[in-house]
C-alpha cells in the first residue's frame, strides 16, 4: 500500500474509533443497584440516615425488595433511595437527616454510596451503585466498534512499517 492509502486508512479508522468513544460516553446504558448490607445499632460517621416514611412509594418498594432479596437492580435509577448532594452537611455540621438522595462523590456517580434507612426503630445499612448494562446495544455497540477500529489502526500501522522495511 502506498503512504497516502495508509494515511487515509489511519485517518478514517482513527476518526471512527474516537467517535465510538464519544458514542459510548454519551449513550451507554447503566443498571442501578441497591444492596442491603446489614442491620446496625448506630450508623457509621459518613452515613446519612433517612426515615423510611420520608421516602417516595417507589423508593420504599426498592428498600422492601432489597431487605427481602439482598439486592435490587433497576434500569432507571430514579427509584433508588440515596441522599441529595445539596443536603450533605457542611464541615462541622452535626445534622444527620438529609432527605432521600446520597451521592458520595460529585465527580463520579458510579462511586458506591452508603445509605442508612431508619424503619420501625431499626437501622439498616445499604449501598447504592451503578454499572454498565452490557446487554444493551447502546453500550456494547460503540465499544465493539471502537475496538475493531482500534485494531484496524494497529493493523494499518503494522502494514505501513512492514512496507517501509521492505523498500
Amino acid at each position: 500500500m502506498s503512504d497516502w492509502k495508509h494515511f487515509i486508512a489511519l485517518f478514517l479508522l482513527g476518526s471512527i474509533a474516537l467517535s465510538s468513544i464519544a458514542l459510548f460516553v454519551g449513550f451507554a446504558d447503566y443498571d442501578y443497584h441497591y444492596t442491603y448490607e446489614r442491620e446496625v445499632d448506630h450508623f457509621p460517621p459518613r452515613v446519612y440516615p433517612t426515615d423510611y416514611s420520608a421516602l417516595q412509594p417507589e423508593s420504599q418498594q426498592v428498600v422492601d425488595e432489597a431487605l427481602e432479596t439482598g439486592r435490587v437492580t433497576r434500569q432507571n435509577g430514579s427509584a433508588i433511595p440515596s441522599v441529595k448532594k445539596s443536603s450533605l452537611p457542611s464541615e462541622g455540621s452535626t445534622e444527620t437527616n438529609f432527605g432521600s438522595r446520597l451521592y458520595v462523590n460529585e465527580s463520579n456517580l458510579s462511586e458506591i454510596a452508603s445509605e442508612g434507612i431508619k424503619r420501625d426503630g431499626r437501622k439498616y445499612l445499604f449501598t447504592a451503585s451503578r454499572s454498565f448494562d452490557w446487554t444493551d446495544p447502546r453500550t456494547f455497540g460503540p465499544m465493539l466498534l471502537g475496538l475493531l477500529c482500534g485494531g484496524g489502526v494497529l493493523a494499518t500501522i503494522r502494514s505501513s512499517i512492514k512496507d517501509s522495511m521492505v523498500r
